[in-house]
């Protein structure tokens, strides 16, 4: 499909506040959950029912598994920017963006590393909203920790905010690929 191979080009200014921002939850994330360990007492709520009331207690060094899983995600996109270019030219296929590839021979060549940086903007703020969002998580846990119960907003905010993130993105992954096809005139 890709005749040439795409050479590779800096980040964007957006691009680079967006990897900012992911470093800088994924530190929140991070710096939250040893606060937390340090303050709380050895035995905590584990877990919440609907209601928001703890229904399981255990040791706190949950919140040493807490910042561990949340930062996954941020490490992720953060290596998938980085390495954006070698995946595009050896591995094409593990990068779902057909809209791009289809069109990738009209692309005038000089042109096509600014797009791929387009598109992995796209991704980057993503991702620098799902950092935020797992920061909000841990805050909510660490807040209803504290108080014996989950704050009212945690539930609707956890469940509210899925739909809200996908759909958000699939709006912005359209409108790039409307940009793209005016551009080539497909």
């Amino acid at each position: 499909m890709i005749s040439k191979k795409i050479h590779p080009e800096p980040l964007s200014r957006r691009g680079r506040f967006f990897a900012g921002l992911i470093l800088l939850g994924f530190a929140g994330i991070w710096i939250l959950a040893i606060y937390a360990y340090q303050t709380l007492p050895d035995t905590i709520p584990t877990h919440f029912n609907f209601g928001g009331k703890p229904d399981s207690y255990g040791d706190k060094s949950t919140w040493l598994i807490l910042p561990a899983a949340f930062s996954i995600a941020p490490l992720m996109f953060l290596l998938i920017a980085k390495y954006r270019f070698t995946i595009i030219n050896n591995h094409p296929y593990l990068i779902n963006l057909p809209a791009f590839f289809m069109i990738m021979d009209r692309i005038p060549v000089e042109k096509r590393a600014w797009w791929v940086n387009k598109y992995f903007e796209v991704l980057l703020g993503l991702g620098a909203v799902m950092t935020f969002y797992f920061f909000a998580i841990e805050y909510g846990i660490y807040a209803g920790t504290v108080a014996g119960a989950m704050p009212e907003w945690f539930l609707p905010v956890t469940l509210g905010a899925i739909p809200v993130l996908i759909l958000g993105f699939m709006a912005f992954l359209k409108k790039l690929s409307a940009e793209i096809a005016e551009e080539t005139k497909i």
